[in-house]
């Protein structure tokens, strides 16, 4: 057999020849691109120029440099312009359809072409249903967002973003969809977002709802733990075309109750709020009354109740008031009767409140207060109004006394009520009075330049109408003054304590202070004109032990215990302890007429 022989030098140039036809056919194939793309191209952006220079300018200069530049397959050029000669002949309106689509196709074919095919797939279905083409700019305006980054929805204050498990297109029964799985949908806008998570479900292109499962909503971007704090939402539909949602029937957790409350979820974004001032997500309750036992380990909650981001609020009606009990060994130590409280984080509030203090079989009341409670202090800060009605002072029923103070304060569990100023060290002048006091002088100033007393002129409604209960246009036609005005007089009743007055409801109440004065005043029933004036150099006007029940009344330079027999008191301590029934325990200085009495542990019994 004959050997063939091969020189090396024509080896190696068949070699480098064999090795060049791969690329040789790929420029054949980029030139041959090149050469249909081009012209293409020019078509179009010619067309554009007509509506948009700069878009012509952008389809020459980018999007079709990079169409033609043979860095994209053949079909997915193909797609292009297949693509765009429907748009062409079908979209409405053709014009920003067409440009969406060219920035889309664009953005998409330079960074993620995963669900390319499926994608054109849809544009043509949607092309191809009348009833679909009123979706398609929409729809293609969405899809650089959709595509690249998972957003399911926008709008100028909002965005819907999948995140999770890659979600796909699908065909079914005509319908084309987006189905997803094991994701969370969150909808968001400068640095504020509300998220579903665990969910499934779909996204009927021919619609703005996508149908999601039952899902667990996190209370984010408030004070409250998004671990403990949530609502389980069952199965709902969302629109992605709005920045917000309402949803009924959720059930809300968190360390507040022990058990879940049902309800209506509302979600609206906050941007610019800080944690302590949001407002929503918002929770309200379907039940109109809900007990939440247990609330920082001393409160008892009954009411209705809607939960507004960083605060739950309580709220009760004009007849059916919700109330917050402070709770001591499983008894009621306080009592407060609202239309509205706050339960924060490390707070509860509420800024008109019925009060009642219960010790010792009797009680301490006030119509109208503040209070506030502070869960890092463990203290419980009560203060009457600083205007309206609600300045009264408060009616103390075991010391039978009635305190004008500014209010008072008590750390939870520690065995004294500090009364004075709650929100400063040093007390304000206070006056604490006995419940049977009654001064001729000071209750004839109130009538002023007026030709009736105010309490009688009330007095003589009282026996002329009958009514205990009355309301101010009631009043007004007796008195025979405009509504307005009897408003202004009753409000002034109420704070001197001889009405109680609804001012939302302009209802107002008889009280039996109103029935004693007039008593007193026409001598039917005894009184006094016991009055400590407390006006402390440093501290609190006064000191209740819940051990003993004594109230220790500082800053007590004299007190008159009998003006007829000219007997008045200078405790030498500046103190006065006043004991159940306003009896008193003081050191002092006793003055009865020209007699002077000094004395230590004196016990004055106020009933003998």
């Amino acid at each position: 057999m004959q050997r063939i022989q091969f020189k090396l030098p024509y080896i190696r140039l068949f070699l480098r020849s064999f090795a060049f036809l791969p690329f040789a056919v790929l420029f054949s194939d980029a030139s041959a691109q090149e050469g249909t793309c081009l012209p293409w191209v020019e078509v179009l952006a010619s067309e554009v120029k007509n509506f948009s220079l700069d878009e012509s300018r952008w389809i020459k200069r980018s999007f079709g440099a990079h169409l033609c530049s043979g860095h994209i397959s053949a079909q997915q050029v193909r797609d292009i312009q297949t693509t765009v000669e429907a748009l062409q002949a079908r979209a409405q309106p053709r014009n920003r359809v067409l440009l969406d689509y060219l920035h889309a196709a664009d953005s998409i074919v330079r960074q993620d072409t995963l669900r390319w095919a499926e994608w054109h797939e849809v544009i043509h279905n949607m092309l191809s249903d009348k009833k679909m083409r009123s979706r398609l700019q929409s729809f293609v305006g969405l899809s650089k967002d959709l595509m690249l980054h998972d957003i399911v929805g926008r709008g100028n204050q909002h965005v819907w973003q999948l995140r999770g498990k890659p979600w796909y297109f699908d065909n079914e029964d005509y319908r084309n969809v987006i189905r997803f799985d094991s994701c969370s949908l969150s909808l968001g806008h400068q640095g504020d977002t509300m998220r579903f998570e665990g969910i499934s479900g779909e996204w009927d292109l021919s619609d703005t709802e996508v149908k999601v499962s039952s899902s667990r909503f996190p209370w984010l971007g408030t004070v409250h733990s998004s671990k403990s704090t949530f609502a389980v939402v069952p199965p709902t539909s969302l629109d992605m075309a709005r920045d917000g949602f309402r949803l009924d029937s959720v059930l809300f957790y968190s360390t507040f109750s022990q058990r879940p409350l049902a309800g209506s979820l509302v979600g609206k974004l906050e941007p610019n709020a800080e944690p302590p001032d949001k407002r929503y997500p918002r929770i309200r309750c379907t039940k109109s009354k809900v007990t939440l036992d247990s609330l920082f380990g001393c409160f008892r909650y009954t009411g209705g109740m809607d939960i507004s981001g960083s605060s739950l609020r309580g709220i009760g009606n004009i007849d059916d008031l919700a109330t917050v009990e402070l709770m001591q060994s499983d008894s009621t130590f306080m009592k407060f009767s609202v239309l509205e409280v706050s339960f924060k984080d490390r707070a509860v509030t509420t800024p008109h409140a019925k009060l009642e203090l219960f010790f010792r079989g009797d009680t301490l009341r006030h119509s109208d207060c503040t209070m506030r409670f502070d869960a890092r202090k463990q203290m419980i800060s009560i203060s009457r109004q600083l205007n309206g009605i609600g300045q009264q002072a408060f009616e103390d029923g075991y010391h039978a006394l009635e305190w004008n103070v500014e209010g008072f304060t008590w750390k939870i569990g520690h065995p004294e009520i500090e009364v004075g100023y709650p929100l400063l060290d040093n007390a304000n002048v206070g006056e604490f009075k006995s419940l049977t006091y009654f001064e001729k002088s000071s209750f004839s100033e109130m009538q002023g330049i007026d030709p009736i007393h105010p309490v009688v002129e009330l007095y003589r409604f009282n026996k002329s109408s009958g009514l205990d209960v009355f309301t101010s246009l009631d009043y007004a036609k007796y008195i025979k003054l405009d509504e307005v005005q009897a408003r202004v007089i009753l409000m002034n009743l109420a704070n001197s304590g001889y009405v109680e007055y609804n001012k939302d409801e302009h209802l107002a109440r008889i009280s039996a202070k109103t029935f004693r004065h007039i008593a007193y005043l026409t001598g039917k029933l005894d009184h006094d004109i016991i009055r400590f004036i407390s006006n402390p150099l440093i501290g609190n006007n006064a000191e209740w032990s819940l051990a003993s029940g004594a109230l220790k009344i500082n800053g007590v330079d004299r007190f008159i215990f009998s003006e007829a027999r000219e007997v008045f008191i200078e405790p030498s301590t500046k103190n006065v302890q006043v004991l159940s029934n306003c009896d008193m325990v003081l050191d002092g200085l006793v003055h009865a007429g020209n007699v002077k009495l000094k004395g230590r542990n004196m016990d004055f019994s106020y009933d003998t």
